[in-house]
């Protein structure tokens, strides 16, 4: 037997014999022995239940299980708050405790369902994961402009959204050692004709008014300039 010898075990079946199989108003069927766990659709493995045994029911067989058996009773009890027009589900308030339990451990299964090899993006590209690794001339939307109101659109979404030191030490390390398409040949900013031209050309110098020097580097000079003066400004007369 799949289920646990504990408590839980004895108080779902007790629910399952107890049942009133002549139960009047909105009621649900349950498996016995839920299809996930290899039951089927024969009337022996089903029992008319009302919404709130069935909630509980699920409860229960979350309790009665273990390892993927688990993981599978508590995605169904999840289920379970999911309403439609021909469903009326259990929609008492559940307690804050039971939510939190429930919504822990299905996070925790699906963070470990997902991770590495189970998640069905993992070693994909093309079309089925186009952004993923995919930078410069790769990247689908290269060479694209976003319209106006996109643009617009996405700027107030981020302004004024501190990103926390976890967040920029994860990007850092991440980034750490790599160099961008757009970085590397031809395709180098520093490369562009006028990215040189200004880069090659004569810097401009500056007259220090505190000592009177001519100067090319203002911020290492005003660190350094022993006057009590330090404004700079282009004096005209320096070529």
């Amino acid at each position: 037997m799949m289920y646990l010898h504990n408590k839980y075990t004895k108080w779902y079946f007790n629910i399952i014999n107890n049942t009133d199989k002549n139960i009047v108003g909105y009621c649900e069927n349950h498996h016995i022995l839920p299809r996930s766990l290899g039951g089927c659709d024969d009337p022996s493995n089903l029992v008319k239940l009302s919404a709130r045994k069935h909630f509980i029911c699920h409860w229960l067989l979350s309790k009665m299980t273990t390892g993927i058996d688990r993981a599978k009773m508590y995605h169904a009890l999840w289920g379970m708050r999911r309403t439609s027009k021909n469903q009326n589900r259990y929609t008492t308030p559940i307690t804050a405790r039971t939510y939190e339990i429930a919504r822990k451990e299905r996070s925790k299964i699906l963070s470990e369902a997902m991770a590495g090899s189970g998640n069905p993006m993992y070693g994909r590209s093309g079309w089925l994961a186009p952004c993923y690794g995919r930078t410069g001339a790769k990247h689908p939307n290269f060479g694209k402009k976003m319209s106006p109101e996109s643009s617009l659109k996405k700027s107030l979404a981020s302004k004024g959204v501190p990103k926390s030191i976890e967040s920029n030490k994860k990007r850092s390390i991440a980034h750490t050692g790599k160099k961008h398409e757009y970085a590397i040949g031809d395709l180098n900013v520093m490369r562009r004709p006028e990215i040189l031209a200004k880069c090659m050309g004569p810097r401009p110098k500056f007259k220090c008014h505190g000592c009177g020097r001519i100067i090319a580097n203002t911020r290492q000079h005003s660190k350094l300039c022993s006057s009590v003066f330090t404004s700079l400004s282009v004096d005209p007369s320096v070529s």
